[in-house]
């Protein structure tokens, strides 16, 4: 019997910040979606919010026309 799959950690904005931290400030940032089949997505916004636990949760936006790439 197969063992589901563990979710990934949740990342933090500091761990964040430092994988960004080593990449070209100039390079486009685009948001990779579905491994299996991978589709990419231009960023438009970072916004910060409260999850439903109330807990501080910072937001990746996707560019408003939805389009994907690649």
């Amino acid at each position: 019997m197969d063992t589901p799959p563990m979710p990934a950690p949740e990342m933090t904005v500091g761990e964040l910040i430092e994988q960004l931290s080593v990449m070209d400030p100039e390079a486009r940032v685009w948001l990779a979606v579905n491994p299996f089949f991978p589709m990419a997505h231009r960023l438009d916004a970072v916004t910060a919010a409260e999850d439903q636990d109330g807990s501080p949760t910072v937001y990746l936006a996707e560019d408003p026309a939805g389009v994907q790439y690649g």
